[in-house]
């Protein structure tokens, strides 16, 4: 069984999380593929910076870890 998390860490609501795993779960089944785990954060580029900091010794903003 496939496990999704998403993290909504901005001060706004979105919507569109269900369509987020909705989406997931069409590719994975797609693909067929079972037992994937996937935490999608939705956050800011500060955070995103440190996170490419602490973790991949990269100080900059990307649009996906």
């Amino acid at each position: 069984m496939n496990q999704f998390e998403i993290i909504n860490k901005l001060d706004i609501k979105i919507e569109e999380t269900l369509e987020v795993e909705k989406l997931l779960n069409y590719a994975l089944d797609y693909l067929k593929i079972d037992n994937a785990i996937f935490n999608v954060i939705i956050t800011d580029e500060e955070e995103i910076r440190y996170l490419n900091k602490t973790y991949r010794s990269n100080d900059s903003v990307t649009d996906v870890i």
